[in-house]
């Protein structure tokens, strides 16, 4: 296996057109596709953003009943 590094541009209908150089012989070929994108625009996390919107239950802390270690219905 060989691989050549070619520079190439992708146009408005997602194409790529590539001559490839007379010493690449005819037949099949793998194409591994590296491309330079532009970052993700990741929103930017809020501190605090979602502060009041759950709520803790009283019994938190609590032992869970013995039915929930046996798989038990109530």
């Amino acid at each position: 296996m060989q691989a050549i590094e070619l520079e190439a541009t992708i146009d408005s209908r997602h194409e790529i057109h590539v001559n490839l150089p007379d010493s690449v012989p005819v037949g099949k070929a793998r194409l591994l596709l590296l491309f330079e994108g532009v970052a993700s625009q990741k929103q930017e996390r809020v501190f605090g953003q979602f502060q009041g919107k759950g709520q803790v239950p009283a019994d938190f802390d609590e032992p869970l009943p013995e039915t929930f270690w046996t798989g038990e219905s109530r």
